[in-house]
């Protein structure tokens, strides 16, 4: 993340400047957005002559890897990181960048100061992987600060649904299920302790804690996926 602030200031500018002249060729090709509705909800472009208005949400991917804006100083990519043609990435792309990521990383693999390294070559997934897991560290953290500190359980339904560190990361990842996210309390250290201790106080004496009802959730899953 540190080099994000160079890339942008310094790298990507000049990436989309050596590529203007490619653009502006296949201008016609390209889904050219002149016009952002609804607070950047909706965008309208033309592409081959026809005029496009269209929700960001919907937008198919084909149409998202050759849309270009128009910023007055040229075309310009809506995307963060962008290929040396100046559009979107593509997934040989991405995938040609992680390979060469990964070549850079075992070159350092010996060096005294380097971090322990993958046992294979690491996917875009494992990101995710790693801000849920941080994510829920640092919520079960915090749940556990609070309930030290109020010692009051939690009394409503909206209290359960914003406090609780696995609702948190859930609605984060788009899980439709606590018990996938569940998955994650497995890589916690003491998981259980910590997870049931931040949750103790928030139940009814004798009800079921969110640890349990999401353990039943996942054993039940298990279970059809072995009857599958």
């Amino acid at each position: 993340m540190a080099m994000l602030g160079p890339y942008l200031l310094i790298e990507r500018p000049e990436i989309v400047a050596a590529a203007q002249r490619r653009l502006r060729r296949r201008q016609r090709e390209l889904f050219v957005v002149d016009r952002l509705e609804a607070e950047g909800t909706r965008v309208r472009g033309v592409l081959d002559g026809v005029t496009i208005t269209q929700s960001v949400k919907i937008l198919k991917p084909e149409l998202r890897r050759i849309a270009v804006m128009e910023t007055g100083d040229g075309l310009d990519p809506p995307a963060l990181l962008v290929g040396r043609g100046g559009l979107i990435l593509t997934l040989s792309g991405w995938d040609r960048g992680r390979l060469r990521a990964w070549e850079r990383m075992k070159q350092w693999a010996g060096h005294g100061r380097a971090p322990v390294m993958p046992r294979c070559c690491w996917v875009f997934h494992d990101f995710r992987h790693t801000f849920a897991l941080r994510l829920l560290m640092f919520q079960t953290r915090e749940a556990l600060r609070d309930a030290a500190a109020q010692r009051l359980p939690m009394a409503t339904l909206l209290d359960h649904m914003t406090g609780n560190p696995l609702l948190v990361v859930q609605r984060r990842l788009g899980h439709a299920s606590p018990a996938t996210t569940y998955r994650y309390v497995r890589y916690l250290k003491d998981p259980m302790r910590e997870v049931d201790e931040a949750f103790r106080g928030w139940t009814a004496a004798g009800g079921a804690s969110y640890v349990t009802i999401a353990r039943h959730a996942l054993e039940l899953e298990e279970a059809r996926a072995a009857q599958g």
